[in-house]
C-alpha cells in the first residue's frame, strides 16, 4: 500500500507491496518471458526463464527533485551465474544522469555498487538487505544493512558525482534496467535470476504525480545550423546535395553550427568565437550532442583552451542514439591544466573506424575537475572544424536498369572551395571500373552532371575528381551507385 505524506525533507512516499499496486502510481514492465508482479506482499521481478528477449522493471510514476534519500529491502531470491546487477535506478527525465544502487548476483561477484564504483561488501542470495541512498548534486551515499535478526549495518559506499537540476524518476529492475535495449529485452537463452524489494521509503523535496518519460535521451539537439541541402529547386534529378557553405565550421562562440548543453550543474555563455563554461562541483560535464557534418569537407578539429581553477579534456564520441550515448569514442586529447591547443584529424579515425560514410554524427564532450583549492571553475574554449576545398556528390543514387538501358544513370556533383563557395568552370570527371566520363556543368550554376550507362544491377563505386579553372586540384570525393532489376 503507498501512503504519501510529510517528511525531513518536505514529502514522502512509502510502499509495503501489501495490497494491490495503484496503477496510478506504478508501471509494471515486462516482456517475454518476465515477469514483473506483486506476489506475497512483495514486488517480484523474475527474469529465470531460460528464453532470450524478457524483461521485467516498475517505473515510479513520480518526479523528485534532489537531494532526496531513498530506503528499500531487496533480496536475490534466485541467482544464476549469468544474473549481474539488480536494484535502483535513478535517472534524469533528460537522460543527462543515472545513479544505480545495486546487489549482485553471481555474474557481478556478489558486489554492491553505487554507480560506477563498488562498495566491497559481499552479499548472500537468499537473504534480505536493507539499502539506504542518499541523493544530492554533489555527493550520494550507500548503506548497506543485512535484515537477518535485525538490521545490521554492513558496510556504505560514497560516489561524487555531478548530478544536474531537474526532475528524476526511479526504477526498480533486476539484470536489465529499462534502458537497456527498450521493447527487446535479453539478448541470450539464459537464467537470470529473480529479486523481491519491499518496504520502499522515499523523502524529497518535491514529489510531483507524472509517469515517467520513455526511455530516451531527451535532450534538445540542433544537428547543424550551417548546413544547406541542394535537391530539384537547384536542379538535381533527385536526390541531394548537403554540405556547409562556410570556411570554418565553429562549433563554439556565437556562431557555433550547434549548441552545448551541461550534463551536469554549470553555466555556458557566449564571447565572440568562444565558449566559456562554469561550474562550481568538483567535476562537471558538457556536450555539443550529434553533430551532423560533411567530414570529407571539414575533416579536422583545431581546438585551443584556457582554464582558471581546473583541470579539462576534449572527448569525441560516434552519436548512437538515445540508448546507450557517448559509449563508443573516436578520438580525446590529453588532460590539459590551464593552456591546450591542437589538431584532431576526424576524418583519418573515422575511416579507420570502418565508417565509409561521408556525413559523419559526433558527440563532442568537455570533461573538467575542479581544482582541489576549491572555488568557482571555468574552461574557455574555442573549437573549430577546417575546411578543404574537395567535390561533393549527390546521395543517394538507387536507380532501375530500364534507366540504365535508356539515358543512363544521373551523376551529379558539386565542387566547393575552402570558403565553402560553389566552383564554377571546374572540369569534373566521373571513374567508373575503367571508363571516364566528363561530367558538364549545368547552366553555369556549379552542379557538373554526366549520365553513365552500361552498369549491371547490384553495386558501384564511382570515383569523382575536379581540377577548378586554374588547374588547382580539388578533394576527391566517392559516390555510390546502386542498379536495381526489381521494382523499389
Amino acid at each position: 500500500m503507498a501512503m504519501i505524506g510529510i517528511a525531513l525533507l518536505a514529502l514522502s512516499l512509502w510502499e509495503d507491496f501489501d495490497r494491490p499496486l495503484d496503477k496510478t502510481l506504478w508501471s509494471l514492465s515486462s516482456g517475454g518471458s518476465g515477469r514483473a508482479l506483486v506476489e506475497g506482499g512483495r514486488l517480484l521481478l523474475d527474469m529465470s526463464a531460460p528464453t532470450p528477449l524478457k524483461w521485467a522493471y516498475a517505473d515510479l510514476n513520480m518526479a523528485l527533485r534532489l537531494p532526496l534519500a531513498i530506503r528499500w529491502d531487496q533480496c536475490l531470491v534466485k541467482d544464476s551465474p549469468h544474473c549481474y546487477w539488480t536494484g535502483a535506478l535513478l535517472w534524469h527525465e533528460a537522460g543527462r544522469a543515472k545513479i544505480r544502487a545495486c546487489l549482485g548476483g553471481k555474474g557481478a561477484g556478489y558486489e554492491v555498487l553505487l554507480g560506477k564504483k563498488k562498495a566491497g561488501i559481499k552479499i548472500r542470495p537468499g537473504k534480505w538487505y536493507r539499502l539506504k541512498l542518499v541523493v544530492k548534486p554533489d555527493r550520494q551515499t550507500l548503506e548497506v544493512y543485512a535484515l537477518d535478526g535485525g538490521p545490521k549495518f554492513l558496510g556504505a559506499v560514497e560516489s561524487f558525482a555531478s548530478l544536474p537540476r531537474g526532475r528524476y524518476f526511479l526504477s526498480l529492475y533486476h539484470n536489465n534496467d529499462r534502458f537497456y535495449k527498450p521493447g527487446f529485452g535479453d539478448d541470450f537463452a539464459q537464467d537470470r535470476g529473480a529479486s523481491a524489494f519491499d518496504n520502499l521509503a522515499i523523502e524529497t523535496r518535491e514529489l510531483t504525480r507524472q509517469p515517467a518519460p520513455p526511455p530516451s535521451v531527451r535532450v534538445p539537439i540542433t544537428f547543424n545550423r550551417r548546413t544547406v541541402w541542394l535537391g530539384e529547386d537547384f536542379g538535381l534529378l533527385g536526390g541531394v546535395i548537403a554540405f556547409e557553405p562556410v570556411g570554418d565550421l565553429w562549433l563554439t562562440g556565437k556562431e557555433a553550427a550547434s549548441d552545448w548543453l551541461p550534463l551536469s550543474p554549470g553555466e555556458v555563455r557566449q564571447v565572440d568565437n568562444v565558449t566559456i563554461f562554469s561550474f562550481d562541483a568538483p567535476r562537471a560535464s558538457f556536450a555539443l550532442r550529434a553533430l551532423q557534418f560533411d567530414i570529407e569537407q571539414h575533416p579536422v578539429l583545431h581546438f585551443s583552451g584556457r582554464s582558471r581553477n581546473a583541470r579539462w579534456r576534449l572527448v569525441i564520441t560516434f552519436s548512437t542514439g538515445a540508448i546507450m550515448p557517448f559509449r563508443f569514442k573516436l578520438a580525446s586529447t590529453e588532460k590539459f591544466h590551464n593552456l591546450g591547443e591542437g589538431r584532431l584529424d576526424l576524418l583519418r579515425l573515422y575511416r579507420l573506424s570502418g565508417r565509409p560514410n561521408r556525413h559523419a554524427e559526433l558527440d563532442f564532450l568537455l570533461f573538467a575537475e575542479r581544482d582541489r583549492k576549491g572555488g568557482p571553475a571555468e574552461v574557455a574554449l574555442s573549437l573549430r572544424l577546417l575546411p578543404r576545398a574537395c567535390v561533393i556528390p549527390k546521395s543517394p543514387v538507387v536507380a532501375h536498369i530500364r534507366s540504365v538501358k535508356g539515358r543512363g544513370v544521373p551523376i551529379e556533383a558539386v565542387v566547393v572551395d575552402e570558403r565553402g563557395d560553389l566552383v564554377r568552370g571546374a572540369k569534373v570527371e566521373a571513374i567508373v571500373g575503367q571508363k571516364v566520363f566528363p561530367l558538364k556543368e549545368v547552366r553555369g550554376k556549379g552542379l557538373y552532371r554526366a549520365f553513365v550507362k552500361g552498369l549491371e544491377p547490384g553495386a558501384h563505386r564511382i570515383l569523382l575528381r575536379a581540377r577548378g579553372p586554374d588547374g588547382k586540384p580539388f578533394a576527391p570525393a566517392v559516390a555510390r551507385i546502386r542498379v536495381e532489376s526489381r521494382p523499389f
